[in-house]
């Protein structure tokens, strides 16, 4: 499909058909002008026939030959092999039959004792001659001239598409190689040329107010806390300080990751883990808060992906659930939602079978539920409906949910995602607003991505696995 889209091909292509157009115009041009030309010596002959028949009756037939002669005509032996007989008739006095072939147009005359059979050229027209193989080799030749002069022309352009993916590789200024004509190409090489020198200035000085930031202000906001927690006991007051301090360090290490994420330059520890590991690994750091967080099972699926940035993914989901939350606790659903619906239903109807259990699994001092295992769910069900609308769910795309409750968001999902984005009624609360922005941009390095839903008063920020 690349090849399809390049401009070579577009040209090539456009050169191909205008040599099929020009020969196929050319050929039925040249048949209609041949025709042309039957027809008319059609009747040029006529004439000649009505000249030569008193001369034949009268018995001069080397004035009827004369005539002949004197518009070009000369005689045959015999009929010419291949003929196509295009007039015929017969009366009292003489025969007449008008022929004519791929390279000739002749009539034969009979009379008594005299019979003659003559013929001439076709005069015009080439379709039948070695002259249109020649003009078809000419005219192809003119486009193919001029088809590789319009490349040569075009030659510049891939010039800068390698130059464009080196720029693209490794930035630096001044990588488009400039083009000695001066056209258009000339100047947008130099336009670019321009173009790359600015990114390159910007780049650098972004280069080095992220240093600054990761080294610059970390470093002294450090010792400030070290400080202050060696302080507290005779500046108690100067512990309020501790969170302000843990708010700012977090926007740095936040700016920080972003920009890891945007450089383009990450390098992913792709392995291969079920979705219980990411949950349990993302968890970790949530010990103080496990009574506000509920898991709920549904199908422990596998993945493929680096599971630290996949949890830092999670673990930004549900930072946000628990700073936004208005119930006691929020929920992580691992699997789809709407599998769990069809389990729940299914489950229903089929308590009284063994095969569906629930287990409890720990997580710190807290339990969870794992509400079904798909596999003896679905040899349990006994309604051909219910095990096929359970079936149908095991092809949709995998994902984990964190739910919480909270009044709906006032943006569609894409405006969350942009770094330093928030809702004004938010602005009270911790938080700058680039947690959804790395979750985005890590999911898309995946090849993933991060689906919304509100109903029933809830949040569903749901990471699709596909």
């Amino acid at each position: 499909m690349k090849a399809l889209s390049s401009i070579y091909f577009k040209i090539f292509f456009l050169f191909l058909s205008a040599i099929i157009v020009a020969i196929a115009l050319a050929y039925e041009i040249d048949k209609s002008f041949h025709n042309s030309e039957i027809s008319r010596s059609k009747i040029e002959i006529f004439y000649l026939i009505n000249s030569m028949t008193p001369n034949i009756v009268m018995g001069d037939f080397a004035t009827a030959k004369v005539l002949a002669e004197q518009f070009g005509f000369y005689e045959l032996n015999s009929l010419p092999n291949g003929y196509a007989t295009l007039y015929q008739s017969t009366n009292d006095m003489v025969h007449s039959m008008i022929f004519s072939t791929k390279e000739m147009l002749g009539f034969e005359l009979e009379y008594e004792e005299f019979h003659t059979i003559v013929s001439r050229p076709i005069s015009y027209g080439v379709v039948m001659g070695n002259d249109f193989l020649f003009f078809c080799v000419v005219f192809v030749g003119i486009l193919v001239l001029l088809g590789i002069v319009v490349l040569r022309l075009l030659r510049p352009l891939r010039k800068l598409k390698k130059s464009l993916k080196s720029f693209n590789a490794e930035i630096s200024s001044n990588v488009f190689e400039a083009n000695a004509q001066k056209d258009e190409i000339s100047a947008l090489i130099a336009m670019l040329n321009e173009m790359s020198e600015q990114i390159v200035r910007m780049l650098k000085s972004r280069e080095l107010i992220l240093k600054s930031l990761g080294h610059e202000l970390k470093t002294p906001l450090t010792k400030m806390r070290l400080f202050i927690e060696v302080s507290q006991k005779e500046y108690p007051y100067m512990q309020k300080l501790l969170p302000h301090i843990s708010g700012l360090r977090g926007l740095i290490d936040n700016i920080l990751e972003l920009e890891r994420l945007n450089s383009g330059k990450i390098q992913l520890q792709s392995s291969r883990f079920f979705a219980e590991t990411l949950v349990f690994e993302t968890l970790k750091n949530f010990n103080e808060e496990e009574e506000k967080i509920r898991l709920e099972m549904i199908e422990n699926f596998p993945i493929q992906g680096d599971l630290e940035l996949l949890a830092r993914a999670l673990r930004n989901l549900i930072e946000n659930a628990l700073k936004y939350n208005e119930s006691p606790y929020i929920k992580i659903i691992i699997g789809d939602e709407l599998c769990a619906q069809s389990a729940t239903l299914a489950q229903n109807q089929e308590t009284k079978n063994d095969k569906t259990t629930n287990k409890l699994v720990g997580w710190g001092n807290m339990n969870y539920t794992l509400a079904l295992e798909l596999e003896p769910l679905q040899d349990s069900i006994a309604s051909p409906t219910l095990k096929n609308a359970l079936k149908s769910t095991l092809n949709l795309p995998k994902c984990i949910s964190v739910v919480s409750k909270s009044p709906p968001l006032t943006h569609p999902l894409h405006h969350y995602t942009e770094p330093f984005v928030r809702d004004d009624v938010h602005n009270a609360l911790p938080g700058h607003g680039l947690g959804l922005s790395i979750v985005s941009d890590i999911l898309a390095l995946h090849g993933y991505c991060l689906q919304y839903s509100y109903h029933n008063q809830r949040h569903y920020f749901s990471m699709v696995i596909a």
